[in-house]
């Protein structure tokens, strides 16, 4: 089942029928880091999982 907390707030429940899954070994203990920043000059978005098992990074999406 996947686990997804914002700012301290568990919103699991929500995701039904949800699944995140690693693309090297399959597994579903899969973390999903979103690093971002919005400032008045500049704002970028980067988003990359992370695979607890086999530890493969993947970036999914960048924004500059």
């Amino acid at each position: 089942m996947a686990i997804l907390v914002i700012n301290s707030e568990n919103y699991s429940e929500r995701l039904v029928g949800f699944e995140l899954r690693c693309r090297g070994c399959g597994s579903t203990r899969v973390t999903l880091d979103i690093d971002w920043a919005a400032y008045p000059s500049a704002s970028w978005c980067r988003i990359v999982t992370s695979c607890d098992d086999c530890h493969r990074n993947e970036q999914i999406y960048e924004s500059l």
